[in-house]
């Protein structure tokens, strides 16, 4: 037998807020990285910047408990290409894209957070 469960809100206990479950994403941004990047899709992500060709920062709106949490990040674009992180602080990081052949460049991302809110 199906059944769908809906709610509005996750919560450990009547004061702690929906972000501060433990196993849920702290952060996501889906990333235009074209001639002007920008945020299409973020939760808890405030702005962005351009540091370059293929490098953005990313500010929390909500900051981190501390620079210990992880970054997963997915590229659209060839199977020669990767997505790294760097530079890690409570309020944010940055997030680069390589390709094997022509070093950083500029393609879609989406980039999501795992760890401690502050």
């Amino acid at each position: 037998m199906a059944r769908t469960v809906i709610m509005d809100t996750i919560k450990k206990d009547e004061s702690a807020t929906e972000m501060s479950v433990d196993g849920i994403v702290k952060a996501f941004a889906v990333i235009d990285n074209g001639t002007t990047p920008s945020i299409e899709k973020s939760l808890n992500i405030s702005s962005l910047n351009d540091i370059g060709i293929g490098q953005r920062g990313l500010n929390f709106t909500s900051g981190m408990n501390d620079a210990s949490y992880g970054v997963v990040g997915a590229i659209e674009s060839g199977a020669d290409d990767i997505h790294v992180y760097r530079n890690k602080t409570v309020n944010g990081y940055e997030a680069r894209i390589y390709d094997s052949s022509s070093g950083v460049e500029d393609t879609p991302m989406t980039t999501s957070v795992l760890g401690d809110l502050a």
